[in-house]
């Protein structure tokens, strides 16, 4: 548990600075046209997240939300190593839904067409797990990404 927590923290803390910083390799204000969107089933219902995607320290991150992003009515984050495609290269995929309780899957069941210094895609399902352990699993389907940089 305090593995995944600091995982999280660490890639939450490179996303906000990331974010504050000047940066060619996030354009979420006009270069993507709208294009930069994380779609899925989660538990069968069907969710469309508006994604930013920013890249540290050899990884990829790609953050989804609903509502705005300052204050996000759900989140699913996914992370991998920059350039890498093919099949099972998602490192790892995390959600909070609306009441705020976090998931992360396992196991993951990707494929990853696209991962260059300027776009990633691909596809993705899983099983989402609560983090505390006190929510039922849910079901992670029919997931898609692309996202320019």
């Amino acid at each position: 548990m305090k593995k995944i927590f600091l995982f999280v923290t660490v890639t939450f803390l490179s996303l906000a600075l990331n974010s504050c910083s000047k940066s060619s390799s996030n354009d979420d204000n006009g270069g993507g046209g709208g294009a930069n969107t994380i779609t899925c089933k989660i538990g069968g219902a069907s969710k469309t997240f508006t994604a930013t995607t920013s890249s540290s320290g050899g990884f990829v991150f790609i953050y989804g939300y609903t509502g705005s992003q300052a204050a996000p009515t759900e989140t699913l984050s996914l992370y991998m190593l920059s350039g890498a495609t093919g099949a099972n290269k998602i490192n790892s995929i995390t959600y909070m839904n609306a009441a705020g309780a976090d998931f992360d899957t396992d196991p993951i069941t990707s494929n990853v067409t696209t991962n260059s210094a300027t776009a990633a895609a691909g596809t993705f399902s899983g099983t989402l797990i609560s983090s505390s352990g006190s929510g039922a699993d849910l079901t992670l389907t029919d997931g898609s990404f692309s996202a320019t940089f």
